[in-house]
């Protein structure tokens, strides 16, 4: 979960999308933000979606996968 927390974190700043703006998007808490960054939680489904719209991604390319 970490390298996929890295890795939304990464996109978002790619996208010059703050944590803050996240949270006022998406009406969650900043813990919840950070820890999606920080790879402690995944975003729901929904949020996932939501964000991979949001940053022009397809879903798949948000999560990274490890064997």
């Amino acid at each position: 979960m970490i390298k996929t927390g890295e890795n939304i974190r990464s996109l978002c700043e790619e996208n010059n999308l703050s944590a803050c703006a996240i949270e006022r998007l998406f009406n969650i808490s900043n813990q919840s933000v950070y820890n999606w960054f920080s790879g402690k939680s995944l975003p729901s489904l929904d949020n996932l979606l939501a964000l991979s719209s949001l940053l022009n991604v397809h879903m798949e390319e948000l999560l990274v996968y490890s064997a």
